[in-house]
């Protein structure tokens, strides 16, 4: 456990972090200021105002897969905004463009789901900005920052719909305050005075006592969300093989006997539709 570890061992671990490592960027995606930047500078909207932020919001889907969005932001006009970070590990560019997209269409389809009142009109559904954060240039084409529309093919006039793609990648240095701040998310040190309550964030728990504990618990939890995720997708390999749920429950003693049988529902379920 964490608590045995000294303060500075704790530091040491948490310096090691940037901003494209999931953890860290989610805890200082939990302060409004810094999510507000990051998006001001990104989407060049230097006047957009963000009144709520959630990070791992879970869209529950009881009917098909559920979505887990690492950053769910809304602005001052009702507009959602979907931060979602992409560190690849294996740096491979293989079907990366495509695989990013579909990840993306699934997100959006969920977001209007389930923010979507019932009986609302088309008109009233709010925007919706998906930023996609990746260590690698998805579409090798040179750019920091890839903006997606729906265009007529025949006249390539862009017609709007609400939604839009934001694409930006720290590979890529094209000279752009988006790529000065990726460059950042690989080398999340010091105090960067274009972004000032990113890098103060950022600052406090790299530095400060009661940031760097703090970060210390989360690194533990995700560590361990790492593993119940891992022992679950095992569950579900085992359950779609027809092993017991008692069976799988003595294999796996991590999961509870509630988990295992929400796992066979939502298995059932998937069988149906």
């Amino acid at each position: 456990m964490h608590c045995l570890k000294t303060f500075e061992e704790h530091k040491q671990r948490t310096q090691r972090m940037n901003l494209i490592d999931d953890p860290f960027f989610q805890k200082i995606a939990e302060n409004t200021e810094a999510c507000e930047e990051l998006l001001r500078v990104l989407l060049d909207k230097p006047g957009l105002t963000i009144v709520e932020n959630q990070t791992q919001r879970h869209l529950r889907n009881l009917h098909a897969r559920s979505v887990i969005l690492d950053v769910l932001c809304k602005d001052a006009d009702g507009n959602l905004y979907n931060i979602e970070v992409q560190k690849d590990d294996k740096k491979n560019h293989t079907d990366m463009d495509k695989t990013y997209q579909k990840r993306v269409r699934f997100n959006l389809a969920n977001l209007d789901t389930v923010f979507a009142e019932k009986g609302i009109s088309f008109d009233q559904l709010p925007d919706i900005y998906s930023v996609f954060i990746s260590e690698l240039d998805p579409f090798q084409k040179g750019h920091t920052t890839y903006h997606i529309h729906r265009a007529i093919i025949e006249t390539a006039d862009v017609v709007e719909n609400g939604v839009h793609e934001i694409y930006v990648n720290a590979a890529t240095d094209d000279g752009s305050d988006n790529a000065e701040l990726m460059q950042y998310f690989l080398d999340s040190n010091g105090y960067h005075p274009k972004f000032k309550k990113i890098s103060q964030t950022v600052l406090h728990y790299k530095e400060s006592y009661e940031g760097v504990n703090e970060m210390a618990n989360v690194f533990d939890e995700y560590a361990e969300e790492r593993i119940m995720e891992k022992d679950k997708i095992t569950a579900i390999n085992m359950l779609e093989k027809n092993i017991s749920v008692e069976d799988i429950l003595d294999i796996i003693p991590s999961l509870t006997k509630e988990t295992v049988l929400l796992l066979q529902e939502q298995l059932k379920m998937q069988a149906v539709v």
